[in-house]
């Protein structure tokens, strides 16, 4: 891996940290990106796409927590590397910044070698972490759940979307795998088409086999889920006229959770929508349904 070819973006309101971390890491090829407060550091994190992010707690006007916070929960930079560069040692700071999303903490005064290691760990993890499905060219479910943490730990109002195409091994077995990922291509289609127009911080995933996830604003979740099924069905039924199937196409179903409260875990998250998954297979009322988790 030829680490000279990746981007460090440090945000830090003292001057001389900044020439500090900078001149060190520019010694070790790193590209490096500076950064005098919160708001600077998100505007060059969103316009340059750093590969990591060193960053400051204790900054005035918007702090360290709040830009973790917004990195975290924005999709183009929701998997971004965070280390945290900072004087505070007490356990409740490093516990809030890890809620908020940070990866790793290195305390300013430790000797300069160590962070070099720590970046080259965070780019091979993000490597190893976010790969495209070639089929879907989505982010997968590692960044979904990223996003998903960074969310909840930040009490933004959210909503998750599970999209399953039911009975799709049975379909692979009679139509054959070809047709199979076809469906798949079709969902990953919608789902980049909806996120094309969208404007309002959705992320998509898809996590591998027949399973899609949306998290979303819980404002529009019951609209934007009837909406990609339909959208789903349509394609797929046009395909599958020009094919002449001998078998019936599935359905895609959604289950979709409102999530109210600011103590839900991921873990519940999911549960939960694969028990909703199991309660809508093989019903002919509907394939969408929308539920509140309380937490």
């Amino acid at each position: 891996m030829a680490y000279d070819t990746f981007k460090v973006l440090i945000i830090d309101d003292d001057d001389d940290t900044l020439k500090l971390y900078g001149l060190a890491l520019s010694r070790q090829h790193y590209e490096i990106l500076e950064a005098h407060s919160g708001q600077e550091g998100l505007e060059l994190a969103f316009r340059e796409e750093p590969d990591v992010v060193l960053l400051d707690l204790m900054m005035p006007g918007m702090d360290g927590y709040e830009v973790c916070r917004r990195l975290r929960t924005a999709p183009k930079t929701a998997d971004l590397p965070i280390l945290i560069l900072t004087n505070l040692s007490g356990a409740s700071a490093r516990q809030k910044a890890h809620e908020l999303g940070a990866d790793d903490f290195i305390t300013k005064g430790e000797p300069l070698g160590h962070l070099d290691g720590r970046i080259k760990m965070l780019i091979k993890q993000r490597i190893l972490a976010h790969t495209r499905s070639w089929l879907a060219d989505l982010p997968g479910s590692v960044t979904a759940d990223y996003v998903l943490r960074a969310r909840l730990a930040a009490g933004q109002p959210t909503a998750v979307c599970h999209l399953d195409i039911q009975g799709l091994s049975t379909f692979n077995e009679r139509a054959g795998v070809e047709a199979g990922d076809r469906l798949l291509w079709t969902v990953a289609r919608v789902l980049r088409d909806y996120m094309q127009d969208n404007a309002h911080g959705d992320f998509a995933a898809y996590c591998g086999q027949d399973d899609f996830l949306l998290i979303m604003d819980p404002a529009r979740a019951p609209a934007v889920a009837q909406s990609l099924v339909e959208a789903y069905a349509k394609a797929v039924r046009r395909w599958a006229d020009g094919m002449s199937l001998s078998v019936g196409v599935p359905e895609l179903y959604a289950a979709a959770l409102i999530l109210d409260g600011s103590s839900i875990h991921p873990a519940s998250v999911y549960q939960n929508l694969a028990r909703i998954q199991r309660e809508l297979k093989g019903r002919r009322n509907g394939s969408v349904r929308v539920e509140r988790l309380a937490g």
